[in-house]
């Protein structure tokens, strides 16, 4: 069996890339052409491009698939926090409100107290200038 060391060659470097040139050659490369039609030259490079653009789309699927899990997680912690932050919100009202019911009350009572503070000491000084 006898090996063609050209077309050996050809095949190791990838044949003729896009503007007709050949690894090695120079502008020599144009000249030269593969055992191949050129039509069958082109079909293979085209299917080897083809796959490595599915294999390209598919680790790109991947890759979205991934973020837009990572995305979705990101959005559940976002809307736990926002209810979080709404609940304490509605908490911190609620303890204002009875904060201020408290101050009333403690306001009345105090009140209250001071009346009844005024009333004794008018009472004993009334017993006192008796």
């Amino acid at each position: 069996m006898e090996i063609d060391e050209d077309k050996l060659f050809y095949d190791v470097v990838g044949g003729h890339d896009r503007k007709k040139r050949l690894y090695g050659f120079g502008s020599y490369g144009k000249c030269i052409r593969s055992s191949k039609g050129s039509s069958e030259m082109h079909r293979e490079q085209y299917e080897d491009n083809n796959a490595e653009t599915k294999v390209e789309i598919e680790n790109l699927k991947k890759l979205v698939e991934t973020q837009c899990e990572q995305y979705e997680d990101i959005q559940q912690k976002y809307e736990d926090v926002q209810q979080k932050y709404e609940d304490a919100q509605k908490k911190n009202v609620e303890f204002q409100h009875k904060n201020v019911d408290v101050q009333a009350k403690f306001e009345q009572q105090l009140a209250q107290a001071v009346n009844v503070i005024n009333t004794l000491s008018e009472k004993v000084k009334n017993f006192i200038n008796q």
